[in-house]
């Protein structure tokens, strides 16, 4: 899953942002994958400050880069495969999907704004590797219940603008 958050003006080459000075401000800790509760390695590449975690396995089941201009990619690999590797039926919750998919865009805005990036921003979500996989929810005993199985391994939402910051 891939997620997206684009300021209009990212592409104004006059505008860049202190991404380097998040480093050393615990708000970073919220920059987080999709779905990833916490990270333990942030590092300033290139393009920006770069967060992800490794786990035992010494692999990474995601990763947030925040660029300079401003851009926010989160993309989340653990979520959908998380299903498959333990041979669960391939639902995906589609209440947690939300919960978290909100939660973490309320704390990527609660960066951009720290930051001073103008608005509006375009959000956009990307499904991938999701085809025969459903949106489900639990019922009153435990099974899942769900909805008819994507037809195809990409999904793209449509894009949604963000045009006011609003307080947590």
């Amino acid at each position: 899953m891939i997620r997206f958050i684009i300021p209009l003006n990212a592409f104004d080459n006059t505008q860049r942002f202190d991404v380097a000075g998040l480093k050393t401000n615990p708000l970073h800790r919220t920059l987080t994958p999709l779905f990833i509760d916490h990270i333990n390695v942030p590092r300033i590449n290139f393009d920006g400050l770069l967060t992800y975690t490794i786990n035992e396995d010494r692999k990474s089941d995601g990763f947030l880069q925040l660029y300079r201009s401003g851009i926010i990619e989160s993309v989340d690999a653990k979520s959908i495969a998380f299903q498959e590797k333990h041979n669960r039926a391939k639902i995906i919750s589609s209440l947690t999907f939300e919960v978290r998919l909100i939660n973490s865009l309320r704390k990527y805005l609660r960066v951009l704004e720290s930051l001073a990036v103008d608005r509006p921003l375009a959000v956009m979500l990307s499904l991938l590797d999701v085809q025969r996989h459903a949106m489900g929810m639990k019922d009153a005993f435990g099974f899942f219940n769900s909805g008819e199985p994507f037809d195809r391994d990409v999904l793209m939402s449509h894009e949604i603008l963000i045009e006011i910051y609003l307080s947590p």
